[in-house]
């Protein structure tokens, strides 16, 4: 099967730890999840999705039809992997090396004002477009952030937002504080909150996520600097191991470091620097990610930010 596009961590891995065996961990119309027992997670998608860390995409439409079902063996080569019967070959596959934003020279930093109208921008789109299921009532609700100008006057909690906006701003607030204290007290909220809400990535964790990435992008109001702050990310990403999903353990491995999937770097791209683009179109983009998971992300990057250029 021709694969169309391969992120470039996914051909390390490839190349670097050829011989890996493992398993289909999971399989849906547009995702198969391929779990190696090395506790590697790789993501086929579909020609109609975006890569994000440890992907590749391949020319078909739906992934149900191949036939792939959880617990069939899977295993790689430096060529490509191999699933049941099925041979997938990457020396014609397109490499994607995202251009991660926090590496962009100072010089194309947006101005603090320009960001700050551009969040508000974003900000407004995410509330009357975001899927409110979600954490995202939370940005109206919470004691630590200053809230939008632009709430909704029907934006009000739902039971995942009551039960748990207290932890947020636990989390949230304890994030900002870079003293060692600090370091304890966003460890302890964060065990408070990892794994919470439904789905193959739960809500409170796609919010973490979101909150860590932009946390490392923003060029104003960092809590401390970017070696520390990727450490302090990965503490937290190492406490969610068999406390969520498999699938959103290696996506908060991935966030700590600021690795997060195409259609958010991108938005998050055009949130922090001189970019040119649609940031409206980026945004809807965005939320376009499984059910809540888009905006759940977009909330905790929203919260970052807000916390970020307020500091």
């Amino acid at each position: 099967m021709k694969v169309l596009r391969v992120s470039e961590d996914c051909l390390t891995f490839l190349t670097q730890s050829p011989g890996q065996t493992g398993e289909v961990h999971s399989t849906f119309e547009r995702a198969v999840n391929l779990l190696f027992s090395s506790g590697v997670l790789m993501t086929i998608v579909s020609d109609q999705m975006d890569l994000a860390p440890m992907t590749f995409q391949v020319s078909k439409g739906s992934l149900k039809s191949l036939g792939w079902h959880p617990g069939m063996p899977v295993s790689s080569s430096s060529e490509g992997i191999i699933i049941g019967e099925t041979h997938l070959e990457f020396s014609h596959a397109q490499k994607w090396t995202p251009m991660w934003s926090f590496d962009l020279p100072p010089s194309e930093q947006l101005t603090r004002a320009e960001m700050m109208k551009r969040l508000e921008s974003f900000t407004k789109l995410l509330l009357i477009r975001g899927k409110p299921e979600g954490l995202l009532p939370y940005l109206c609700e919470a004691r630590v952030l200053p809230h939008p100008g632009t709430c909704p006057a029907d934006m009000t909690g739902n039971r995942y937002v009551d039960f748990i906006k207290g932890r947020l701003d636990q989390f949230s607030e304890a994030y900002r504080d870079g003293t060692e204290a600090g370091e304890s007290r966003v460890i302890t909220a964060f065990t408070r909150l990892v794994g919470f809400g439904p789905g193959l990535t739960p809500s409170s964790d796609d919010y973490v996520a979101g909150f860590m990435a932009a946390s490392i992008r923003t060029p104003y109001g960092q809590v401390m600097n970017r070696e520390k702050l990727l450490k302090r990310n990965q503490k937290l990403a190492s406490r969610a191991k068999g406390k969520t999903t498999v699938i959103s353990e290696a996506m908060l491995e991935h966030a700590a470091l600021g690795h997060v999937a195409q259609k958010y770097d991108r938005l998050l791209e055009l949130l922090c620097f001189e970019t040119e683009g649609d940031l409206e179109a980026a945004a809807l983009n965005a939320l376009d990610h499984g059910d809540t998971s888009g905006t759940d992300f977009m909330t905790g990057a929203a919260a970052a930010l807000m916390l970020a250029l307020n500091a």
